[in-house]
């Protein structure tokens, strides 16, 4: 199991309304990234969250408090490309 630390935000009409870091955990890419996003769903309540595209966040559509949101996380002093499993970084 991998960890690696992530700055997340989560928008509103491109204004940011939440902001901060935590702790992913997984064996692959696609298990942290599934971490991530479920923390902040159970932190923030955010429901119907979908991928939308990686390049410089992973960033996902979803809802918070019904009104359409985007979540963004990427590594700390990273970029999404930069996500690895190789060993436990941060």
């Amino acid at each position: 199991m991998s960890t690696q630390k992530m700055d997340y935000l989560i928008k509103q009409n491109g204004q940011t309304i939440e902001e901060g870091s935590l702790t992913a955990t997984g064996t692959s890419v696609f298990e942290m990234t599934e971490n991530v996003v479920e923390q902040l769903s159970d932190q923030f309540g955010l429901t119907e969250v979908d991928f939308d595209d990686v390049s410089n966040y992973w960033t996902f559509d979803c809802l918070f408090r019904d009104i359409p949101t985007v979540l963004q996380f990427r590594p700390i002093d990273g970029f999404a490309d930069k996500f690895g499993v190789d060993e436990e970084v941060n």
